[in-house]
């Protein structure tokens, strides 16, 4: 656990665990930053294959945060921007590959959603652990 301590509404400095000091009235903390593991749970999202197949599936994510200022100060709900971050690119992931690809080669999958999750939530702060691929169900399937 980590603290964001703030001098007079300015950041003043991080609080990391041990003995600690800050002035009343004048440093304030602004908020405990967990840095262990934590999991996203996605619902089921549709999203079209690179074959034109549509198809509904969900995801998990393993998280931490690795930099407390980043994710404090960058933008003002970072849980909530990494949920839309993940949605879009989960999508975009999904528009990369062909439908046989998906139900294969599920660990080559989920080893590219987590470096493209890991691209795009760097300026946050976060760094993802593990990106897995929930149940992929086939919607519509192109035939030709």
């Amino acid at each position: 656990m980590e603290y964001i301590v703030e001098r007079l509404g300015r950041y003043h400095r991080t609080l990391y665990s041990g003995n600690n000091l800050i002035l009343p009235f004048i440093d304030r903390i602004v908020k405990k930053v967990r840095k262990n593991e934590m999991v996203l749970d996605f619902p089921p999202h549709f999203a079209v294959t690179k074959d034109k197949a549509e198809v509904k599936a969900g995801f998990v994510i393993y998280f931490q945060v690795i930099d407390s200022l980043k994710y404090v100060y960058i933008v003002e709900n970072p849980i909530q921007t990494l949920e839309d971050l993940c949605i879009v690119m989960f999508k975009d992931v999904i528009s990369k590959k062909k439908l046989q690809e998906l139900e294969v080669s599920r660990d080559i999958v989920n080893e590219g959603l987590r470096n493209e999750f890991n691209e795009k939530a760097d300026f946050l702060g976060i760094k993802i652990n593990k990106a897995e691929l929930k149940k992929v169900v086939v919607i519509y399937e192109n035939i030709t």
